[in-house]
């Protein structure tokens, strides 16, 4: 404890190495992510089988909801009223209606 109270935000390595983006998530990708969630599979699992890390996951599953919401209204950004389950559900019912079209 005593080592992390004596460095300063700025001497970190975090704070002199450069930022790089996050590459954004494909459609690919969270057409993936959706069906796995359809399936019933949990975040560890989805993460080994596609091969990221968990925090991917999670990361897609927002942008899941935060897509759906935009098509579907706000009420599926909240996460106790909208399980990752229906989002995907939701998520794979408008993508194909837009197939459709």
């Amino acid at each position: 404890m005593a080592v992390f109270s004596t460095l300063s935000p700025t001497a970190s390595w975090w704070y002199k190495t450069a930022q790089v983006p996050r590459p954004p998530l494909s459609e690919t990708e969270l057409d993936q992510v959706a069906e796995l969630v359809r399936k019933g599979r949990f975040i560890s699992q989805i993460a080994v089988d596609l091969g990221w890390e968990t925090s991917k996951v999670k990361r897609s599953l927002n942008h899941l909801r935060l897509q759906v919401a935009l098509e579907s209204g706000k009420v599926w950004v909240d996460t106790k009223e909208k399980s990752p389950v229906a989002v995907a559900l939701e998520w794979i019912r408008l993508r194909s209606s837009v197939a459709e079209r």
